[in-house]
């Protein structure tokens, strides 16, 4: 690690020391969302420390390589896009366990990739819960953003939305009724406007 990144650390972990919240990390723990090492600082202050520095690939994975779950979230939020290989992708994925850095990792990085719907489908023939989650998000972000799907990539995301609704897993079939709720408004809106024939 860089000299820089080792300053940029020191000083990232002395905010989050000062911006802890015991009564959210008791929280998280009692709901069953369990870190080696949680500060419970709120999303909306960690956005913040995110503005204070220069994304680049080396803080990024210092971070991710962190324990702390508040380290792991600026990682999301610090890591560029366009230099975020395949390779780091399939990498970060694997080392997603649970489903709040799954949703934020989503969010933040994967659905913004240039390479999202490929990633996406790779992630929902994955036999991991929640790598799966982290592609059935990718589809959800992406039909929202207005992504048009070619027509093969419209039946793979819907068949996968269909299976992931019959999961015992309310996460999967969130994400799942997303991706059908869009695709029904889709093709109402095609329906509605595509003229008749005369």
């Amino acid at each position: 690690m860089e000299q820089d990144t080792q300053t940029t650390l020191r000083e990232i972990k002395s905010q989050l020391r000062a911006a802890m919240n015991g009564n959210t990390a008791d929280y998280m723990r009692r709901s069953g969302i369990k870190y080696k090492l949680n500060y419970g600082v709120e999303i909306p202050r960690l956005r913040q420390i995110a503005t204070q520095y220069t994304p680049t690939n080396n803080l990024a994975q210092t971070l991710w390589n962190q324990p702390a779950r508040e380290c792991k979230l600026l990682a999301t939020m610090l890591q560029p896009t366009q230099t975020f290989t395949q390779a780091q992708a399939h990498l970060w994925l694997s080392q997603i366990d649970n489903e709040e850095i799954a949703q934020h990792t989503t969010m933040n990085l994967l659905a913004r990739l240039p390479y999202a719907p490929q990633l996406a489908n790779n992630c929902i023939q994955s036999p991991n819960s929640l790598t799966q989650l982290c592609g059935l998000l990718i589809i959800a972000r992406l039909l929202h953003n207005g992504y048009q799907p070619t027509p093969t990539q419209t039946h793979t995301f819907h068949h996968a939305a269909q299976q992931a609704l019959q999961s015992n897993n309310l996460s999967l079939r969130q994400a799942a009724a997303a991706i059908l709720r869009h695709q029904t408004q889709t093709n109402n809106n095609q329906t509605f406007t595509t003229p008749k024939a005369e």
